[in-house]
């Protein structure tokens, strides 16, 4: 009986131990979003008011496409103050591919 027990808990032991060890190789979703936190800078190329869209323009000339939500924070004026031309600088995390906006700063004046 006692042989029965001690195998028994090694047992658990050994599964306990692969299970930890398992879920602290896989990032979890909240540090692979952090890791792909991004601020862009540029100017509004064009805006879909219906998809809650824009696209921006960066330094580079790279044209990204900008999904906004309702958890998306405004500063310097709203979503619907987005202009074709006005210039801004966006917070946000690539989330399954697409890019989703955590802020947008709206600025008065063209920046590329």
């Amino acid at each position: 009986m006692k042989k029965f027990l001690t195998l028994s808990f090694a047992a658990l032991l050994v599964c306990t131990a692969a299970a930890i060890a398992q879920q602290s190789a896989s990032p979890s979703n909240d540090q692979s979003s952090q890791s792909s936190a991004q601020s862009i800078r540029g100017t509004i190329s064009s805006v879909d008011n219906n998809a809650k869209t824009l696209t921006v323009k960066d330094s580079t000339g790279k044209d990204v496409t900008v999904y906004c939500n309702d958890s998306t924070r405004f500063s310097g004026g709203s979503f619907s103050d987005l202009k074709e031309g006005s210039a801004v600088t966006i917070q946000a995390t690539d989330q399954s591919g697409r890019m989703v906006a955590s802020s947008i700063t709206l600025s008065s004046k063209k920046s590329y």
